[in-house]
């Protein structure tokens, strides 16, 4: 017999989108076939908002589990948000981790009580019914014991291939390695369907975690990088990719060497899922641990590097491999790797008896792990003024290493004038290049005057460049009147203006009355996206 709906307060309760007065016509909806489809997508939306289980679901659970028994009712919908409910909204989180989760008592307990009317559910006529009852028992992991031998059971008899598929995984979440006959059994034989294949290979994995067998993961490497939907099984909504995709990623956390499974990767046709890729390397590469030669690195650590020399991953990943202090993008990986050759920004420099790819010292330079000072004159007697010129160039236009040595850094503007600026990306940069070329001295003055005067026509000229070598010439001497046009688009145009140390040190080598003219007593303004001055926030004053 149905609760009485009436004798809950549901005004007390709410859902995604308000007080929960609406739930009981919603429950009610879902008994009658003429309104059941849009009242199960109605409770999606607001009970159950997309995998987030609201309150007002606690009062709805029971009359859930007991609309089971009505005749005429929708079991396979019931049973599957039942199966959601019993999880915390959503089943699909806790696959990878065989249901192991912990639960909310309230939505929990009323779904565990139903748990002799699912074991029955296992014979019904309706294959979607008999599919999404294994679903339920699965979440229910507190009476496994007495789930294996009905699942094992309803297996051998089973002929739909979807719904095989759903007891395996069952019998894969709830079972022990003794039921791996059973579902070696089922899984057997010649032209056996993906469904099934793939939930083989899960269970053997979860039911023998210390002995998987390159043919499973191999299947599950194939599968997961490719969008395959199964209709009939409710797992996961039947996506066999994301099925395998969870399983795998908890298995690679907890079970598989990295080599190996890189190694099986060079033999699946097709895509691959980045979240695989992506798993392999986080785990390759731990927090907090740094290396700078290729010969410090595991076997696993350069199968990593190899799959991200062949797939564009997240961002994120890239930077955790960039603070291992390696290469973070495609082609400074293969560079790194031997695969292709590199440029001066990958000469090794020695420094202090250490010996390092100029890019990585760089990085240290620019982060202050290194002094610049004593860098610059190691790079100068061992490049030469030509190659320290052309590596300068490099890291201005080849950016494959531009972003492993600045990325780290926001614009941040910098601080009021009674505070140190703040160290931006462009102001370490400028003083980056500045720093490198300075050993070199007075030879730099043509060199300095002729990238000034390519830019003197220029609207909008380069303005990490610019103040660079408008910081070389301003410490050779005072700077000549034809360069105060650059100066002062220094001084008054974003994003330029956020080298003030630099600036400072250019202005400081103009005589006064030029120096008047050029800041006219402007102050330098913090600009939101603007490349006019109207909006800005004045930040620093020229003293």
């Amino acid at each position: 017999m149905l609760p009485d709906l009436s004798k809950i307060d549901w005004s007390s309760f709410i859902h995604a989108y308000g007080p929960a007065d609406d739930v009981p016509e919603l429950l009610r909806a879902m008994l009658d076939p003429a309104t059941a489809a849009g009242a199960f997508a109605s409770f999606d939306a607001s009970v159950n908002h997309q995998g987030w289980v609201t309150p007002a679901a606690v009062p709805c659970v029971p009359w859930l589990v007991a609309a089971l028994d009505e005749p005429g009712a929708p079991l396979a919908e019931l049973i599957r948000r039942l199966a959601d409910l019993a999880v915390n909204g959503n089943h699909e989180s806790w696959i990878g981790d065989r249901m192991i989760v912990e639960t909310e008592p309230t939505l929990f307990d009323p779904v565990l009580a139903g748990h002799g009317t699912f074991v029955d559910l296992l014979g019904h006529a309706d294959p979607d019914v008999r599919a999404n009852a294994a679903l339920a028992l699965a979440v229910l992991r507190e009476r496994a014991d007495e789930a294996a031998a009905p699942l094992k059971s309803a297996l051998a008899a089973e002929g739909k291939s979807e719904v095989k598929a759903s007891l395996i995984l069952a019998l894969g979440v709830l079972g022990s390695a003794e039921d791996l006959p059973a579902i070696a059994a089922a899984s057997g034989g010649k032209r056996v369907a993906i469904a099934i294949r793939v939930a083989a290979a899960c269970a053997r994995i979860w039911l023998a975690p210390d002995d998987i067998s390159d043919d499973d993961l191999l299947e599950l490497l194939t599968v997961a990088g490719t969008p395959k939907r199964v209709k009939g099984l409710p797992w996961a909504d039947g996506a066999l990719n994301e099925i395998a995709k969870s399983v795998l990623m908890a298995a690679l956390s907890q079970h598989v060497d990295v080599a190996r499974v890189t190694m099986l990767l060079e033999l699946v046709e097709g895509k691959i899922a980045k979240d695989i890729v992506t798993t392999l390397v986080k785990n390759a590469f731990p927090k907090g641990a740094t290396y700078a030669r290729r010969e410090e690195l595991s076997g696993g650590q350069l199968s990593a590097l190899k799959l991200m020399a062949d797939y564009d991953l997240t961002s994120r990943v890239a930077d955790l491999v960039g603070e291992a202090g390696l290469p973070s993008r495609q082609r400074g990986i293969r560079i790194f790797l031997g695969v292709e050759p590199g440029g001066l920004l990958d000469r090794e420099v020695e420094l202090h008896g250490m010996t390092t790819p100029l890019w990585a010292a760089l990085r240290r330079a620019i982060r202050e792990e290194l002094h610049l000072a004593d860098l610059a004159p190691a790079v100068a007697a061992q490049f030469g003024l030509d190659d320290t010129l052309s590596a300068v160039r490099e890291l201005l236009h080849d950016r494959h290493h531009y972003a492993d040595i600045v990325h780290v850094f926001a614009f941040t503007g910098f601080a009021h004038d009674d505070a140190p600026a703040s160290r931006n990306t462009e102001e370490r940069m400028a003083e980056l290049i500045a720093g490198l070329l300075r050993p070199f001295g007075e030879a730099l003055r043509p060199i300095a005057e002729r990238e000034l005067g390519e830019q003197l026509d220029k609207e909008h000229p380069p303005h990490v460049e610019t103040v660079a070598w408008l910081t070389i010439l301003a410490r050779l001497g005072p700077l000549d009147p034809m360069w105060d046009a650059l100066v002062r688009t220094c001084v008054e145009g974003p994003p330029a203006s956020r080298c003030p140390k630099l600036l400072g040190e250019v202005l400081m080598s103009v005589d006064l009355a030029r120096r008047d003219a050029i800041v006219l007593a402007r102050p330098l303004i913090r600009f939101n996206g603007s490349t006019t001055s109207s909006g800005g926030e004045v930040i620093f004053e020229w003293r």
